[in-house]
Parts: structure tokens; C-alpha cells; sequence
């Protein structure tokens, strides 16, 4: 069963007239009465002039097809969801504004079925908006399956889209701003979403969050910027993933974009992930943590640009720059933490460029660069057990020493490293118990000579030992 309503001024101004009532006679089995006390006004077509229906509506009719244009819903704030679509049905919305529904629900709500995910129920709209002053904009539930193009849900009470266990959302040139809650949160196994084009901005907590083994997809420019407490994406748990490219992850109160607890992310194609009010471009933390960028960008963030931490593990390709921080271009922390790094810039930052400690371990392949830190050293290696090997890299004009190893830690320069031109210290220099070796690098034009350590064949086998794994 087909059913059509759309909303607009009689021409006969008058929403009573008998063109308009004879079609309510066939949407009532889609529909309930209102409960504000305003009239209901559910036209088939006839007049197509500006909306005006204020109505409080329940889709939740197995194998039923409604839908709604120009329509503006409001219902009473009592209720759980003002447009709820249940399990079996389809509904189809476009030009319309849906307000309402209470903190355990929301302005739409779509319910499918846990067994059959995905396909059970849909709900599709273009150009409308969905708020909800105590709940949320839009919450997909139980394998339900919906579309967006051109929507908006701003100013909500909690979170502004919410994707639940086994349900899919797919959105176009939409948005999420100035909620309470999170612009998008996706959660539980099952669940997906994929973003193009998108705006998640000025969100109370995180702009997107996908958790608890969701997955979710971002391109085509989704920006993900201002939060005002938490991350523009935050990733949680294992079996958690989320995917963007070409996308904008800038200005958020936190980290901008934050991998925890097991889960992976992957960032390419010119992502950007700079100016983060307080915290990290990238945090990864945690066993089991992972994260791979290609040719993204991760400057002048507040705290280290890039933060490998607690048994993570971060792999930065060709073209990422990590510049600018007011802390550490790269800091690798705790053991079994590990980062590598190809053709990669860390430069310029107002601590050490990288900075690796607590038993953690950083590579730093061919094309890297180290360069021209403000204020402290090009290569930073400190505490029993961190490790360090770079191969044809650029750790030159920084302000303190370009390459530092102490506390017990181990480091190779190799293959054509040049630690040149330090402006107030050595290219090199190894503190007691640590081991550096130097082999084929150019240490011309600093302030101090590096340090001389003299080699053994047991120191020698010692450092291949320690840093065989990272070969």
C-alpha cells in the first residue's frame, strides 16, 4: 500500500476544505491524531502551494510505503520518536522538518530487525531537518537501514545521528551541528556508516564516533572541525574502524583524531588534522591500537602532533608532515609502541621533532626529515629499551643537539643521515649505557663536536640484537 501526504495552504484557504478532508480518509491507517492540539493536515498532491502542517505521526505498519513532503511535524515532547518508522516499513521524505520526540528517543527513529539487518526497514529523506531538543535528530536501530541527502540535525539534546547494532546509514552533502551529544556516533557489531561531503561541526562532545566494533567511512571532503570538548573522530574498541580520505579533521578542542583500546584507523588522500585547541593531530593508544596515513598533514596542534602510545603502533607514508607543534612533531611512548615513518616531514616543532622513550621504538626511513626545531633537539631516543633507526634522513639545524640517545636506549644513523648545523649543540651525542652508531652520515657545521663512543664486537652484536626487529 502506497501512501502519499504532503502539506501546503489550500487555495481555498481554508485546511478544512472538502478538496483537502476527503484526503485524509486513506493516510489514517500511516498516521495517529495529533496530540498538540493542532490541526492535521495530510493533502494528496492538490495544493502544492507553501507548507503548513503541524502533525504528530507514527509510521510502524509492516510492508507499508508513506511518503511525506513539505510536511512540519511537531510532536509533544512525551513522546519517544515524532516520525518512527517500524520494522517492514519504508518511508520516503523530502522538504520536511521533524521536531520533537523525548531523551529516550528522538525526531526520527528507524527499527528494523536484528535477525535480517539491513533490510527489514528504510527510511530515505532529501532537504529536511530532524531535531529533537531532548534526544536525538535521527537513531537507526535493530538493523534498520537509512539514507540522507541534504539533511541537517542541529541543536539537539543529545546526539545528532546515531546508528546502532546491525543498522547502515548512508549520507550525502548533510550535516550535524551544535548538538549536546556527538554529531554521529556508530556503535555496536554490525553497524556502518559512510559519509560524503559532510559537515560534523561544533558538537558538544566528539564530532564522530564510531565504537564497540562499528565501522564508518568518511570522503569527499567530510569536515569534522570545532568541537567543543571532545574529538573531530574518535575511534574506540576492538573491531573498531573507520576510513577517510580527502577529509578535515581541524580546530577540535581535543585530539583531532583519536584511535583507542584495539581499534584501527586509516587516513589518506590529503587528510588534515591540524589545529587542535588542546590536544594531539593523531593520538593512537593502547594494545592493539593502529592507524596508517598517506600524504596527510598534522601541524600546529597544541600537544605533540602525532602521539604513539601504550602498545600502538603507527605507520605514517609518503607526504605527512608533522610540523609546527607547540610540543613533539612524533612521540612514540611505552613498550611495544612502534611508529614508522617514510619520506615524512618533522619539522620545525618547538620541542624534539621525534621522541621516542619508555621502551618505545621509532623508524625513520629514506626522505624523512628532522629539521629546525625551535627550542630542543632533531631526534630524541631516551629510557632503557626505546630504540631508534634512521636510514638517508635529515636531522639538521636544530636548535639543541640533532640526534640525542641516553638513559640506556639504542639508535642507528645509516646510509647518507646528515645531523648538520646544529645551532647550540653537537650532531651527535650519546649519553653512558646507551648505544649509537654512526655509519656513513655527514656531522659537519654544528656547534660542538659529537661524542666518540668506542665499539666492541659485544657492544656491536648488543645493538644488532636490540634493534634486529625493526630491520
Amino acid at each position: 500500500m502506497l501512501v502519499k501526504a504532503q502539506g501546503a495552504r489550500c487555495k481555498y484557504q481554508d485546511p478544512f476544505c472538502s478538496l483537502c478532508w476527503n484526503a485524509l480518509a486513506w493516510p489514517v491507517q500511516a498516521f495517529s491524531k495529533p496530540k498538540t492540539g493542532l490541526p492535521l493536515s495530510l493533502f494528496d498532491g492538490a495544493c502544492r502551494l507553501k507548507p503548513l502542517v503541524y502533525a504528530c505521526m507514527q509510521v510502524s505498519i509492516a510492508a507499508q510505503e508513506v511518503c511525506l513532503t513539505n510536511l512540519v511535524i511537531k510532536g509533544a515532547e512525551t513522546q519517544q520518536f515524532v516520525v518512527d518508522v517500524g520494522q517492514g516499513s519504508s518511508v520516503k521524505m523530502e522538504g520536511c522538518q521533524v521536531e520533537g520526540g523525548n531523551a529516550d528517543g528522538g525526531a526520527v527513529g528507524v527499527r528494523g530487525d536484528e535477525k535480517s539487518p539491513w533490510d527489514s526497514s528504510s527510511f530515505a529523506a532529501r532537504n529536511s531537518s530532524m531535531r529533537s531538543a531532548s534526544g536525538r535528530g535521527l537513531w537507526v536501530r535493530e538493523g534498520g537501514s537509512v539514507g540522507l541527502e541534504g539533511c541537517t540535525s542541529k541543536g539537539c539534546g543529545k546526539d545528532g545521528w546515531v546508528v546502532g547494532e546491525g543498522s547502515r546509514l548512508v549520507v550525502w552533502k548533510s550535516s550535524t551541528q551544535g548538538n549536546m551529544g556527538n554529531g554521529l556516533l556508530v556503535h555496536g557489531k554490525g553497524s556502518n556508516a559512510t559519509a560524503s561531503a559532510c559537515s560534523f561541526s561544533r558538537n558538544k562532545a566528539s564530532n564522530v564516533v564510531v565504537q564497540l566494533g562499528a565501522e564508518a567511512t568518511l570522503r569527499e571532503r567530510c569536515m569534522c572541525e570545532n568541537s567543543n570538548f571532545g574529538s573531530g573522530l574518535n575511534v574506540i574498541g576492538k573491531g573498531s574502524n573507520a576510513r577517510a580520505s580527502n577529509c578535515l579533521f581541524s580546530g577540535n578542542m581535543k585530539t583531532n583524531v583519536a584511535v583507542q583500546d584495539g581499534a584501527a584507523a586509516l587516513l589518506q588522500e590529503g587528510c588534515e588534522c591540524d589545529d587542535s585547541q588542546q590536544g594531539n593531530g593523531l593520538l593512537v593508544i593502547g594494545k592493539g591500537s593502529t592507524a596508517i596515513a598517506s600524504d596527510c598533514s598534522f601541524i600546529n596542534n597544541k600537544m605533540t602532533n602525532v602521539v604513539v602510545k601504550d602498545g600502538a603502533a603507527v605507520r605514517l607514508q609518503e607526504g605527512c608532515k608533522c610540523d609546527r607543534s607547540e610540543d613533539h612533531g612524533l612521540g612514540v611512548t611505552g613498550k611495544g609502541s612502534t611508529a614508522t615513518a617514510s619520506a615524512c616531514s618533522f619539522s620545525r616543532n618547538k620541542k624534539a621533532n621525534v621522541c621516542a622513550q619508555k621502551g618505545a621504538a621509532a623508524v625513520l626511513q629514506e626522505g624523512c626529515k628532522c629539521d629546525g626545531s625551535k627550542e630542543g633537539n632533531g631526534l630524541v631516543v631516551i629510557d632503557k629499551g626505546s630504540t631508534a633507526t634512521a636510514s638517508a634522513c635529515s636531522i639538521s639545524r636544530n636548535m639543541l643537539t640533532n640526534v640525542i640517545v641516553e638513559g640506556g636506549a639504542t639508535a642507528v644513523l645509516q646510509e647518507g643521515c646528515k645531523c648538520e648545523s646544529s645551532k647550540a649543540g653537537s650532531g651527535v651525542k650519546s649519553g653512558s649505557g646507551s648505544m649509537l652508531s654512526v655509519r656513513d652520515c655527514s656531522l659537519t657545521g654544528n656547534k660542538h663536536r659529537p661524542t666518540h663512543i668506542q665499539w666492541t664486537q659485544t657492544m656491536e652484536a648488543q645493538l644488532v640484537k636490540a634493534i634486529g626487529h625493526m630491520s
